[in-house]
């Protein structure tokens, strides 16, 4: 009989690729990195494809708020630094962030 992979493994491979694209398009012609909002993008995206795979995994919702806010934190802190005022916003949204 054939056998046929986990459903869980079938969504790792898929998540897998899906980040594998999203990493290869960040990186512009001439070496310049992506901006800002495609970084965030990016990141948030990833957090949510994780919750999704963890719900569909294990039928757990628990793990989606710290995932939700927790996200909002790694964002700024990837996106920190690039002038005073965006390192400012940053560090404010990460305790904002760290604090719920």
């Amino acid at each position: 009989p054939p056998t046929f992979p986990q459903p869980s493994t079938m969504l790792h491979r898929r998540l897998l690729a899906v980040f594998a694209r999203s990493t290869a398009s960040l990186a512009f012609a001439g070496g310049a990195s992506a901006s800002p909002l495609a970084t965030s993008a990016l990141i948030f995206g990833a957090a949510n494809g994780v919750g999704f795979g963890i719900s569909v995994v294990t039928g757990s919702h628990y793990h989606l708020d710290l995932i939700g806010i927790g996200i909002f934190a790694a964002s700024a802190l990837a996106l920190y630094g690039g002038g005073v005022r965006q390192a400012v916003s940053a560090a404010c949204v990460a305790l904002w962030a760290g604090k719920l």
